[in-house]
């Protein structure tokens, strides 16, 4: 199964570029992380990032909708082979230096990614009141 087929309901997929909708794993909102694998467990799918603090999770695809905002997509990272964590924490620095360059994006263009993603969450939830 592909990356596409798991995640029907939404666009991200290995290599996808996040911002954090909420506080979670010792993050900020707003941080940001890289999608570095596609996973099925029993009937269940979904993803899991890493974020820039070196923690890492796996997410639904109703999680994603509920905690990321996707702000970019990695090519590098896409074909990013995980094999297990310990391997992960050891690749750490070339996921930050092949995917994780946005850390080191001026503080402008961080608060206008911010400032995109209220404006669209704002646009869903009045949507969604309809």
């Amino acid at each position: 199964m592909n990356d596409e087929e798991i995640n029907k309901n939404t666009t991200m997929r290995k290599g996808s570029v996040v911002m954090l909708k909420r506080p979670m794993l010792g993050n900020n909102i707003y941080n940001v992380g890289v999608c570095y694998e596609s996973y099925t467990l029993g009937n269940r799918t979904g993803l899991s990032f890493i974020f820039e603090n070196g923690e890492y999770d796996g997410f639904s695809p109703e999680e994603q909708d509920l905690f990321l905002f996707e702000i970019d997509f990695s090519e590098t990272i896409s074909h990013y082979q995980f094999s297990n964590v310990i391997q992960l924490s050891d690749d750490f620095n070339y996921i930050k230096a092949n995917a994780l360059d946005f850390l080191h994006l001026p503080q402008h263009i961080r608060d206008k990614q911010k400032k995109i993603m209220i404006r669209e969450e704002k646009i869903d939830s009045i949507i969604q009141s309809s």
